[in-house]
């Protein structure tokens, strides 16, 4: 079976224009083409454009889309499981955010003033000084742009899970500090690198160079390191040492 690029672009729902793009960026090129040059389009293609559109409504960027699908590990089975939990979790914070609508509906119905923590219940907490300052430190960096790709795909499980994480990987550094370890303690080393960890999990691949000079940053900043020194006054500072101590273990 073969389809010319006019039935594709009426089956798929999408332009003609759109199917030029895809094939100029190597996305989606056409199997075969006709005597004439015309793009001919085989079950296969179709199969793929799909998975395409898939992720187009997880509102995957077209260059992420293309590093998935001509990754060699890339399985289309594996995907469609994927694609399927993230719809959902897509479907279960859009019915949260319809039924505080109705909620907001039959308050105002009603004549009635809403619980005011019920009125922001479903939305995830952003620290905007911090994005702010990421995006003016790192907006530049492949790190950043991975940080804030992944993020996109993020629901709100995700992000308390990622901030339970933190606490926690942060409460035992803190614990090691006030019992007076030092920076090259093998415990705080390992404490302090799961930390590091949690950034390559949650954000981008995290070396320990890199974490020896984001650390530096985040110690130097009055802001971040009052965000740190919660846990402990000086902890910032304590974790920079330590993540140097990482550093240099690993490179020796």
């Amino acid at each position: 079976m073969s389809l010319q690029i006019g039935e594709v672009a009426k089956l798929a729902k999408v332009s003609v224009k759109t199917l030029h793009h895809y094939d100029a960026i190597g996305l989606l090129t056409p199997t075969g083409r006709t005597d004439a040059g015309y793009r001919l389009y085989s079950m296969a293609d179709l199969v793929r454009l799909q998975q395409i559109l898939f992720y187009r409504e997880l509102e995957f960027s077209l260059d992420d889309i293309h590093a998935l699908m001509t990754d060699p590990d890339f399985n289309y089975l594996t995907a469609l499981k994927q694609q399927k939990v993230q719809l959902q979790e897509k479907q279960d914070k859009l019915v949260d955010v319809i039924g505080l609508i109705d909620k907001m509906i039959t308050s105002k119905e009603e004549d009635r003033v809403m619980n005011l923590e019920d009125m922001f219940e479903v939305f995830p907490e952003i620290d905007n000084h911090t994005l702010e300052e990421q995006e003016r430190r790192w907006g530049h960096t492949e790190q950043h742009r991975e940080s804030m790709r992944r993020a996109r795909h993020y629901t709100r499980d995700d992000w308390e899970a990622l901030k339970a994480d933190s606490d926690t990987a942060y409460r035992t550094v803190a614990a090691l500090f006030e019992e007076g370890a030092s920076t090259d303690d093998e415990r705080v080393m390992d404490a302090v690198d799961q930390l590091r960890l949690l950034i390559d999990k949650w954000h981008f691949p995290c070396s320990t160079e890199f974490h020896m000079r984001l650390t530096e940053m985040t110690s130097a900043d009055e802001q971040y390191r009052k965000n740190i020194d919660v846990y402990a006054p000086g902890l910032a500072q304590f974790i920079h040492a330590a993540a140097k101590a990482i550093h240099a273990r690993a490179t020796a």
